[in-house]
């Protein structure tokens, strides 16, 4: 019995390993309320590899046209980004998420 516990805790914890391991580049926009929530359309991803972009700046740089319905997210992923001496100006109707 308690082999066939640790056989089902070794299975559950692969289980759940391959679940994070294959979520990690994944975006999910959750709606928390509201029967008028739509899917957000607008997602600009910052990434040091494989992103829209590699530098935040010129990822919201490149957004002009946000506003009250047509918002935006921009996603910066885990790395390391030298801003210089510039700063990261936020514009209305954009948020910005980040990991790592």
């Amino acid at each position: 019995m308690l082999i066939n516990f640790g056989r089902a805790l070794l299975a559950l914890t692969l289980v759940l390993f391959a679940v994070t391991a294959s979520a990690q580049n994944k975006v999910v926009v959750v709606p928390l309320a509201g029967d008028d929530l739509k899917p957000l359309a607008n997602i600009v991803t910052v990434a040091t590899a494989n992103g829209d972009f590699s530098d935040p700046i010129a990822a919201m740089a490149s957004i002009n046209d946000a506003d009250g319905t047509n918002p935006y997210l921009v996603v910066i992923a885990p790395g390391v980004y030298d801003l210089g001496s510039q700063q990261l100006a936020m514009q209305s109707h954009v948020d910005i998420a980040g990991s790592g």
